[in-house]
């Protein structure tokens, strides 16, 4: 008997680290809060949760029907599900919403119940005549005699950092998130590699494309004046320092400034919109497009098809 209640207790201990190599990762895990969803960034399950609270409280006010009851019930009713959340999309339709808001609820229920992901079909089919609707208005693609000409205005007037981020996410055909996300760590420049590399790279930490495309990317910059500029600007910083020092409200007030200055529109006018944050990317692509006619080689640019592993031996740093 006593044999077995301390067979009993062993077997009852929790589990714990038993080698090197297990206590090293227990120590750096110690504090990281892992979650079973999907969301690829803490920004996205934020916004997500928001929608969520939103259509908790439509439900309960407009059709009294708990959003617990109704998620967690079992068996889970998915064409219920999908026709409340058409309702509540009409709702949002008519009131002038945002698509992304409709979207992302969808999204934010299909995690909440991942059993019912698959059959919300009449609320993606609501989704699908929404954008034939109201069709996606994309940025407009900044051409390099703007790029050159407002980096040439943001110079004049001492704004060194704000041409260094035009000239990083146009030319790496970065998205801006990624680029104000930067610090000089991430940098890879000539200084940094084996004699005779004359190009650099951004080190991108958390691809938008990670989960369908290679986990670790960097985006390219192979124009050497913009090499050298970049070299000028952040070559001897510490390693920590922000590519962007400021927030990214003073980001679109400068560009907006720039874009003034230049008499360029700052609003939509004639169903036209104006030059963004959002028109470096397209822009860069653009112009890789027309100087080499590779689809592929911009394909690859676009998505960071630059592994670290494919250059590592170039490098002197360690990654």
């Amino acid at each position: 008997m006593v044999f077995l209640c301390c067979l009993h207790c062993a077997l009852a201990m929790p589990l714990a680290p038993g080698s090197a190599g297990e206590r090293k990762r227990f120590q750096a895990r110690a504090e990281n809060q892992i979650e079973a969803t999907r969301a690829l960034r803490r920004q996205t399950q934020d916004r997500r949760d928001i929608y969520v609270d939103q259509f908790r409280r439509w439900l309960l006010e407009e059709r009294g029907i708990s959003y617990r009851f109704l998620i967690h019930q079992k068996p889970a009713d998915p064409e219920r599900i999908a026709a409340l959340l058409v309702e509540y999309g009409k709702d949002l339709y008519y009131a002038g919403k945002a698509y992304g808001i409709y979207a992302e609820t969808i999204n934010a229920v299909a995690s909440s119940r991942p059993l019912i992901k698959r059959q919300l079909t009449a609320a993606w089919d609501l989704a699908f005549s929404w954008l034939c609707d109201e069709p996606h208005d994309h940025h407009p693609a900044m051409p390099i005699s703007v790029l050159a000409a407002m980096s040439a205005v943001s110079l004049v007037w001492g704004w060194p950092h704000f041409t260094a981020i035009l000239l990083i996410s146009w030319a790496g055909v970065m998205r801006i998130g990624e680029v104000l996300a930067a610090t000089r760590d991430e940098l890879v420049l000539p200084m940094d590699c084996a004699p005779g590399t004359s190009f650099m790279l951004v080190m991108i930490r958390a691809p938008k494309t990670r989960g369908r495309a290679a986990k670790h990317q960097a985006a390219r910059i192979d124009q050497s004046d913009i090499v050298q500029f970049v070299t000028a600007m952040y070559g001897e910083a510490p390693k920590q320092t922000k590519i962007w020092p400021y927030s990214p409200a003073t980001l679109r007030k400068r560009f907006n400034e720039v874009l003034t200055a230049l008499t360029l529109p700052t609003t939509k006018t004639g169903g036209q919109r104006p030059f963004g944050l959002g028109s470096m990317r397209p822009g860069g692509a653009t112009w890789l497009l027309r100087k080499t006619e590779n689809s592929e080689v911009v394909r690859r640019r676009g998505i960071g098809g630059f592994q670290p592993r494919s250059w590592r031996s170039i490098c002197r740093r360690c990654w």
